[in-house]
């Protein structure tokens, strides 16, 4: 329908169900001053939603448990001190 939609789904407590072009982020979800222009639709998941979303994407995909990223601010420091030229000039 839109051919540069980049669309997701955040499924939040198996509950409640954002599905749209936002990120999960402060810009992404208008907390910020400066805020994206996003539209998400939030909609109270059913047993068909779950189904839908665990064999049409989260058994196709790869996971991450949230211990993937418990080094992630370590690894980010690593990547800066080895390509620390490529940072953004301020």
């Amino acid at each position: 329908m839109l051919p540069f939609l980049h669309a997701k789904i955040y499924l939040i407590d198996e509950i409640r169900l954002f599905i749209g072009s936002a990120n999960f982020t402060n810009r992404g979800l208008a907390l910020a001053m400066e805020a994206n222009k996003e539209i998400i639709i939030e909609k109270r998941a059913n047993q068909e939603d779950l189904t839908l979303i665990m064999n049409d994407f989260w058994n196709h995909e790869e996971v991450l448990s949230i211990d993937y990223f418990k080094d992630f601010k370590e690894q980010i420091i690593k990547l800066q001190n080895k390509y620390g030229s490529l940072r953004e000039q301020k």
